[in-house]
């Protein structure tokens, strides 16, 4: 099974302390992690706000090692991605524009990736888990979904964003 995570999962790697660390490292143990590109300059940013600019030479050398580490494969991101994404602008405005009209660039290229590839996706905070079946429940925490509602997915973690990083 190959599973795509978004850039908490890349923390919980890069983080011996992290709240995510240690399901992330036993998740790459057993499972091949598809990594999004555009996802380590999302990283690199947040890592940047976090710690610092010491903090970036360290994180340089972490994902020299990731580039060539089992069980993760570095995914390109297409053009259609990004055309992808602008859709999400315009269908749904209320989930990937914030509250202060800034467009939500990393998260509607993540929905793109994960529409197009159909592949597991890995998800931290709250959302609501849509089965086959049409059966919804609400699932808190690390998880690993192979369909949840798009819209109720990127809703739910606008507003936990905060929450998220704050705990990290």
């Amino acid at each position: 099974m190959a599973v795509l995570i978004d850039t908490t999962g890349i923390w919980g790697l890069y983080f011996s302390n992290s709240k995510y660390h240690e399901f992330m490292k036993n998740l790459h143990s057993t499972t091949e992690l598809i990594v999004p590109k555009i996802t380590f300059v999302e990283l690199i940013y947040s890592v940047y706000t976090a710690e610092g600019i010491n903090e970036m030479q360290k994180l340089g050398k972490f994902l020299d090692v990731l580039k060539t580490a089992e069980n993760i494969t570095i995914l390109e991101e297409t053009l259609d991605d990004v055309t992808s994404a602008l859709n999400f602008y315009v269908l749904h405005e209320d989930i990937f524009i914030t509250e202060k009209g800034n467009m939500s660039l990393f998260d509607a290229i993540l929905a793109s990736i994960w529409k197009r590839t159909g592949l597991v996706f890995y998800r931290t905070g709250k959302f609501v888990l849509l089965s086959s079946h049409g059966d919804t429940e609400t699932q808190r925490g690390n998880t690993l979904c192979d369909f949840v509602t798009l819209c109720e997915h990127f809703l739910y973690k606008r507003s936990f964003t905060r929450e998220i990083w704050g705990q990290v």
